[in-house]
């Protein structure tokens, strides 16, 4: 069956839309492609397609949940066999959905990346034929890219380990950098990499500048001038989400606030009021957006500035995805950088810290296991940091990362243990009563030290899960796997021990070297928005396709002015350091450090700061909303 007559028949659609095409005959040729479509070019097409075309599993890795769910719920109204693998799932939905899987009645299966630490879903992977692997918000691979995780680093390798036959790179986001990363990485011909340009023409950007003061009074003129549209306004803070939705309902405006603090049913019906709503206003975090499938969206209004031109153009993309003129309108503050270097040095440790990670990763042995969350708390560094470090190993070709396993098995028997046994033939039964023997029962779920069964009946570990998940899909027990640990390797130990001081000096230049590069993006991102000419084309060139005229239609475009970024006049820090340094006497490790108090007055939390609840003095935060470098030169 053609690609077309599938698009016709199940879709509903009569023609692709621009570059679709090209995409998907590249792919049915057997290439790994890479699509670079701006958001609501409709780049989940490019794979829902193929996968019809293809007679084996197609592979889908995904960022999030709520984009999961949509796309499972687009694909079972139009009759296709797609489902995800994720926490929301009870157990007889994913029994049903590993059960298809095995039996090659899937078509889309939808994962995060997270999902590849799991062991019985690695296994599961082995036994089936992976006709395309697609990765969606692929930017995050490069470590270049502004969202970079380094889970996703490991989808290249993944994809070869199971022997995917083409590989699909989907993004919105990728200038020539990512681009390049990117198809290095897949090992992506020239040849089959696509880009849509970059320009939305039914966008009408504008940059205000407005000053700090005057923001709440400025976004509720815009909302109430917008006659109930939809809308959303972005914003960098939680707190802020809730301040900015307050102020707009006591102007009679229709607002809902959103970020990653509410508790997961309160974020499901403010986004299904949201998507039910003509309307509703959502005051949010970036927590809200991706995945977001509304249409007449008709203003995103940013609040704050956003943590990138990558973040700014994907999040004013949610606006006019049905094609009808819609408003994207930033406001620029000097109050918003303060905000924006938190984030940045929040994610880079002290370089005395990583030293003394890395001097106790150099003690252990050529393989070692790591439970990440307690070496991340131990060193006072960011689990994803901890990551990105060990990361940094692995491509410099000194550490491999071996699968991940978990040290315990909790289960629970849905029918009496007597009558399981009974199930299986007497020479089966005594070594089965034997393995569920070695579980440690606490109420109703059965705790197993999966390396106690190993040593103790001197099976593998493989045959251990392999009873577990048998039992498990027979209805006889209900598993679920804890206590991850992650495994690593030294490539050549003793070479690397030789070289560890330049290792530890190379890995504290490259982290200092990210903090200055993340810091001058943000001068780098003021400059963008009061630069001279069209926003448009400013956008277009940064993601590699010029637009040759000017919109007409920017506010740059109409003014023929730049916008120019106000000073903002800092009131006198009146802090006496002394007083600081009494009350944290009993932490050294923060007071010692000008860079660890820096970060504590100005509210930036560490694991340090949170495991001693040091969050809860008076004297956190007092500083936040200053420059670190204002903070810096206070206590010089």
């Amino acid at each position: 069956m053609k690609a077309k007559n599938i698009l016709n028949r199940v879709y509903g659609y009569r023609e692709f839309r621009d570059g679709q095409e090209d995409v998907i005959n590249s792919l049915v040729d057997g290439n790994s492609t890479l699509a670079i479509f701006p958001t609501g070019a409709g780049k989940s097409m490019c794979y829902q397609v193929p996968a019809l075309l293809f007679d084996g599993l197609t592979l889908v890795v995904s960022p999030l949940m709520a984009l999961m769910k949509d796309q499972v719920d687009y694909l079972h109204s139009k009759g296709v066999e797609a489902a995800k693998l994720d926490s929301s799932l009870t157990l007889d939905e994913y029994r049903e959905v590993i059960f298809k899987v095995r039996n090659n009645r899937m078509k889309i299966l939808f994962v995060s990346p997270e999902r590849f630490n799991n062991e019985i879903f690695r296994s599961l992977l082995g036994d089936v034929k992976i006709s395309m692997f697609a990765i969606d918000e692929a930017h995050c691979i490069s470590e270049w890219g502004h969202n970079f995780r380094p889970d996703y680093l490991k989808l290249a390798k993944y994809a070869r380990t199971f022997e995917a036959e083409r590989v699909l790179c989907l993004t919105a986001t990728a200038n020539e950098a990512v681009q390049n990363d990117i198809v290095s990485k897949f090992d992506i011909h020239p040849s089959s990499s696509f880009r849509r340009s970059a320009y939305r023409e039914n966008l009408n950007l504008s940059v205000l500048s407005v000053r700090e003061e005057d923001k709440l009074a400025k976004v509720l003129e815009i909302v109430s001038g917008k006659n109930g549209e939809a809308t959303i306004v972005y914003v960098t803070l939680q707190k802020s989400a809730e301040a900015v939705a307050g102020y707009l309902k006591s102007g009679g405006v229709n607002a809902e606030f959103y970020h990653a603090g509410l508790e997961s049913s309160s974020r499901e019906s403010i986004q299904n009021k949201f998507m039910n709503a003509k309307d509703c206003v959502i005051v949010a975090t970036i927590a809200f957006g991706m995945g977001i499938d509304k249409s007449d969206i008709r203003n995103v209004i940013h609040y704050n500035l956003p943590k990138s031109i990558e973040g700014y153009y994907q999040e004013i993309g949610r606006a006019g995805r049905d094609g009808v003129s819609s408003d994207c309108i930033l406001f620029l503050s000097q109050g918003d950088i303060p905000a924006l270097e938190g984030f940045a040095i929040g994610d880079f440790p002290e370089q005395d810290l990583i030293e003394k990670l890395m001097k106790e990763l150099f003690t252990f042995d050529e393989e070692f296991t790591l439970k990440l969350g307690s070496f991340s708390n131990r060193h006072d560094i960011r689990q994803i940091v901890v990551k990105t470090i060990l990361t940094q190993l692995e491509l410099k070709g000194h550490l491999e990362e071996l699968t991940p396993v978990y040290s315990s098995a909790q289960f629970k028997y849905l029918l009496e243990k007597e009558k399981v046994l009974k199930k299986f033939p007497t020479d089966k039964r005594e070594f089965l009563g034997k393995l569920l023997d070695y579980g440690t029962h606490k109420r109703v779920w059965v705790s197993i030290d999966i390396e106690s069964v190993e040593k103790g009946m001197e099976i593998t570990r493989k045959k251990v899960l392999d009873v577990l998940d048998f039992l498990d899909r027979e209805g006889l027990i209900e598993l679920k796997m804890s206590n991850l640990i992650n495994r690593y390797r030294f490539v050549n130990h003793s070479s690397t021990l030789s070289q560890c001081q330049n290792l530890i000096n190379d890995i504290c230049d490259t982290t200092q070297w990210h903090l200055e590069k993340q810091l001058s993006r943000i001068n780098e991102l003021v400059a963008f928005f009061t630069g001279d000419g069209c926003i448009h084309q400013s956008i277009a060139r940064y993601f590699v396709t010029p637009l040759i005229q000017s919109c007409g239609h920017c506010s740059y475009c109409i003014s023929g002015k730049s916008v120019k970024l106000h000073d903002s006049i800092a009131p006198h820090i009146d802090l006496n350091i002394g007083d600081v340094k009494e009350a944290l006497s009993d932490h050294p490790h923060i007071i010692d450090s000008a860079s660890r108090l820096s970060k504590y007055l100005l509210g930036i939390r560490s694991p340090y700061i949170s495991r001693n609840k040091l969050s809860n003095q008076k004297y956190f935060g007092v500083l936040e909303g200053r420059e670190w470098s204002d903070v810096q030169q206070l206590l010089s």
